[in-house]
C-alpha cells in the first residue's frame, strides 16, 4: 500500500518549477518539459527500485522556422524520445 500512496503523491503534487524547463517551438507559448535526469531523480525518490523504463527510438521533430541573425529562416529541430514508465505496485 505504501507504493500506491507514493504514486498518488508524485502524480498529484505540483512539480518544483526549478526543474521544469521551457522549449521554444516557434508556435506561440513555450512548452514545459522535464529533463530525463530530473525525471529519474524524481522516480528514484518516489519508487526506489520498484519501477522500470522503456524508451522509444529517438526521432527528429521539425518546428516552425526560426529567424536567424542574418535574416534567413531555418527550421528549429528537436530530438524527441518517449518513455513508458511501469511502477510495480
Amino acid at each position: 500500500m505504501l507504493r500506491v500512496n507514493q504514486l498518488k503523491e508524485i502524480t498529484e503534487k505540483p512539480l518544483d518549477r526549478r526543474i521544469v524547463g521551457k522549449l521554444n517551438t516557434g508556435f506561440g507559448d513555450p512548452i514545459d518539459y522535464i529533463s530525463g535526469t530530473s525525471m529519474i531523480v524524481l522516480l528514484n525518490k518516489a519508487f526506489g527500485p520498484y519501477y522500470s523504463m522503456e524508451f522509444s527510438e529517438p526521432r527528429v521533430v521539425n518546428y516552425a522556422p526560426v529567424s536567424s541573425k542574418k535574416g534567413t529562416f531555418t527550421p528549429s529541430q528537436v530530438v524527441e524520445v518517449k518513455c513508458t514508465i511501469t511502477v510495480d505496485l
